[in-house]
Formats: C-alpha cells, sequence, structure tokens
C-alpha cells in the first residue's frame, strides 16, 4: 500500500466512523449478536430470542451515500423547523416580571412645543451626607495619626484604636448612603418619576 492509498484509507476510515456515530444518534440501529453468545464490554446488551438469552450491540444500519446523504438533508430540514417552531413559541409567550431589591424608576418622556425631549435635572446628592464622609475621611486620618503615636506604647492600644477608628468609618460610610437613597427617592418623587418593574423574556 502506497503513502496515498494510506492516507485516502485513513480518511474513509474516520468518515466511516462518522457515519456510524451519526446513525446511531437518529436512531438508525440493528442488532448485531455476539458470536460467541458470551456478555461482554463489546456486546452489553441481552434479550430474550426463543426463550435464549442472547447478547447484543446497536450498530448502524447499511446505508449508500446516496441515502445517507438524504437522511443528513432532511435531518437538517427537520432542525430548522423545530428552531422556528421554538422562536414562535418564545414570541407567544407572557413575559416574566421580576422584582427587583430596590425599586427602578423611569422618568415620564416630555417634550417641547417643537417636539424636543426636555431633560429634567438630575437629582442631587444629600448635603448632609457629604459632610458625614467629610467627617469619616477626617477621623480616619486622626485615627491614623493616633495609631502611630500609640503604637510606640502599645500594640494592643494600636490595635484598638484602628478597629475603632475603621468601624466608625465604616457607619458614617453607610448612613452616607442611606441618607443619598432617601434624597434620590425624595428628588424622584418631586420630578414625576414613576415606578417600572423590569421585564425578562
Amino acid at each position: 500500500m502506497t503513502k496515498l492509498q494510506s492516507f485516502l484509507k485513513t480518511q474513509d476510515d474516520i468518515i466511516a466512523a462518522d457515519r456510524a456515530q451519526t446513525l446511531v444518534a437518529l436512531g438508525l440501529t440493528e442488532k448485531e449478536y455476539a458470536p460467541d453468545n458470551l456478555p461482554s464490554r463489546e456486546y452489553p446488551q441481552e434479550e430474550l430470542v426463543d426463550g435464549e438469552k442472547r447478547y447484543y450491540r446497536e450498530v448502524a444500519i447499511s446505508v449508500t451515500d446516496e441515502e445517507y446523504a438524504q437522511i443528513l438533508a432532511k435531518t437538517a430540514a427537520v432542525e430548522a423547523i423545530r428552531q422556528k417552531n421554538t422562536a414562535e413559541q418564545a414570541k407567544k409567550r407572557p413575559a416574566k416580571t421580576e422584582k427587583q431589591w430596590l425599586p427602578i424608576f423611569k422618568l415620564p418622556e416630555q417634550r417641547d412645543e417643537n417636539g424636543r425631549p426636555i431633560v429634567l435635572e438630575e437629582t442631587g446628592k444629600c448635603k448632609l451626607a457629604f459632610l458625614l464622609r467629610v467627617l469619616a475621611l477626617a477621623i480616619l486620618a486622626v485615627g491614623l495619626i493616633s495609631g502611630l503615636v500609640l503604637l510606640n506604647d502599645s500594640v494592643f492600644s494600636f490595635l484598638t484604636t484602628a478597629i475603632a477608628t475603621v468601624v466608625e468609618v465604616l457607619l458614617l460610610y453607610a448612613v452616607a448612603e442611606i441618607l443619598d437613597y432617601l434624597a434620590t427617592l425624595s428628588a424622584v418623587a418631586k420630578q414625576g418619576y414613576h415606578y417600572r418593574e423590569t421585564t425578562k423574556k
């Protein structure tokens, strides 16, 4: 066998194996019984034939190249129909409503006399929240300086001061975030936003 013949045979074997795998996946199989009628990995299935237990395996049916081409064409056509039907059914299904942890607000569209959209001013930040953040940064700076001073005296004092400073800063920032959120909700109510639940198909 020449090198070319060996190459072509290898390609034919790959194509034949893929064809057999495709036919088996499509259910186009037939039973091949074990010649010695003994159970094995090669023949794992069993059935009763005339009262006798027979061992077999499912193998692809034998088809011509023309028949195999027809099988592939029909399979592709059926898959395209299935995908089209799935897409049409998805369009007919009602949209599902998903609740959010926080409300989502949508600004009602407003237009001027010329039909151009009017952009309302954005919601501002709470001034008290800004002051709390500044205070938090100041406490953090003082805490760092105090911690460095106390570090020379006692490690325990340094750790205590550091933990207390971090807790205070986090609490101040949490209160500031809450105040900002409340200020946003207040501005939303004044500017005419309305609640909208998100939808997801």
